[in-house]
């Protein structure tokens, strides 16, 4: 039964020849590639490059580990931590060998910090924080060690220390530029609110202008919505509101042009299709594959039918998996034809009367910002947020911020 076994596994073997994940796995080459990708907005590919290696029953722990990590940070990258911070835990559950162990929890630990230093939540980041022994920073990539130099900058602005917070700036900066010069303008948009903070104008806008020319250099979208918000909180903080609101129409455009929100639905569209067609297929082998074992042991004639009918099979999941991908593709376009007409389809908020802080809101609102980051921009408390966000939606006849950001059109600039 054993040679029997082997001979089946050989001949699945030969059935599903393509890519393995093996031992040649080289995690840099496969992190540049997903890099490449993520910059174009090609999420969507991503996703189904991922997803073929994790199904792959022939790819190592260490490519499983590199797949799931390298989802976490195109979550992270479209704003959706709940999904970065689950496949983080995926991703360190793997079990890679003794000699990648340290590495690759080290790894997660910081990718951890990260999301929680995005999403402010000091109680997490501080206990990660703590524990984090510098001494590893050597096991990480060039481009990770500059990200978390650049938040102990951050750290540093925050106990007012500006001289070692700008030269923890500038260390991340030469790291990048000697590695990925793509992601500089990420360290620029904090040096802008260093400047800010130290009351240095000519400083903070040659800063910006240094981050907005790495962003058009490498065409990151993201990047110059990212700096185009850094300098429009700084002309509001300075009072310069013409430039301010200048900047903020960038934004508003920019923003609308990424759509990170329908792209993170998409792929969520993608996951939930290929999860369920993987488990159809493994139904339907697990099946033939007991038809199999039962006939191979009265009569060898059997075995020869059994493996031509599995062929047949095969190329029939194929075609079907062949299918399945161009009815996914038929679905993403419906669903960004159906936005468009939604678009269209939109109330305008100039038809109802509005005081200007609840335009000012309605317009944070619209660009992603949580109750906090709108109290921290207009200098209010976050229950006085709360308190215009509850008259906003008695005016529109809704009961959640989503309805006001899917149902109704901004209202317009006026200069």
């Amino acid at each position: 039964m054993k040679l029997y076994t082997y001979f089946f596994a050989v001949f699945l073997g030969m059935i599903y020849m393509g890519t393995v994940y093996s031992k040649d796995f080289d995690p840099v080459v496969f992190a540049k590639e997903i890099g490449d990708l993520n910059d174009k907005q090609e999420f969507e590919k991503v996703i189904l490059k991922l997803e073929h290696i994790l199904n792959d029953k022939g790819a190592t722990a260490y490519a499983r580990y590199n797949a799931y990590l390298q989802k976490a940070l195109t979550y992270k990258r479209l704003y959706n931590y709940t999904g970065a911070l689950r496949n983080l835990d995926l991703a360190v559950a793997e079990p890679v060998p003794d000699s990648l162990r340290e590495e690759v929890a080290f790894r997660v630990q910081i990718e951890r910090l990260f999301v929680y230093f995005d999403l402010q939540e000091h109680k997490e980041f501080e206990a990660i924080f703590k524990s984090i022994d510098k001494n590893k920073l050597s096991l990480l990539p060039a481009e990770t060690q500059s990200f978390f130099i650049c938040t102990l900058g951050v750290l540093a602005m925050r106990n007012k220390d500006y001289a070692a917070a700008d030269k923890e700036l500038n260390r991340a900066i030469e790291i990048q530029k000697a590695d990925n010069p793509k992601n500089l303008p990420s360290i620029y948009r904090i040096k802008v609110r260093l400047f800010q903070e130290m009351g240095n104008h000519d400083a903070a806008l040659k800063a910006y202008e240094d981050g907005m020319s790495y962003a058009n250099q490498y065409d990151m979208a993201i990047y110059k919505i990212i700096m185009d918000e850094t300098i429009t909180r700084y002309y509001e903080h300075i009072k310069d509101y013409e430039n301010a609101l200048y900047s903020q129409k960038r934004v508003s455009v920019a923003r609308t042009n990424y759509n990170a929100n329908n792209q993170v639905g998409k792929l969520n569209l993608i996951e939930n299709s290929l999860l369920k067609e993987h488990k159809d297929l493994e139904i339907k082998s697990e099946r033939y594959f007991k038809y199999y074992l039962i006939s191979f042991t009265f009569v060898l004639l059997l075995l020869l039918l059994v493996l031509y009918l599995l062929y047949r099979v095969n190329r029939q999941k194929r075609i079907l998996v062949e299918e399945d991908n161009e009815r996914m593709r038929t679905t993403l376009q419906q669903i960004a034809s159906e936005s468009e007409t939604l678009e269209k389809a939109k109330l305008e908020l100039k038809d109802f009367s509005f005081t200007s802080r609840q335009q000012e809101i309605i317009d944070l609102v619209n660009q992603g910002k949580t109750n906090k980051e709108i109290g921290v921009i207009l200098f209010i408390s976050e229950n006085t947020v709360k308190y215009h966000l509850k008259a906003i939606y008695e005016i529109l006849g809704i009961d959640r911020r989503s309805a006001l950001k899917t149902s109704f059109s901004s209202i317009p600039k006026v200069d």
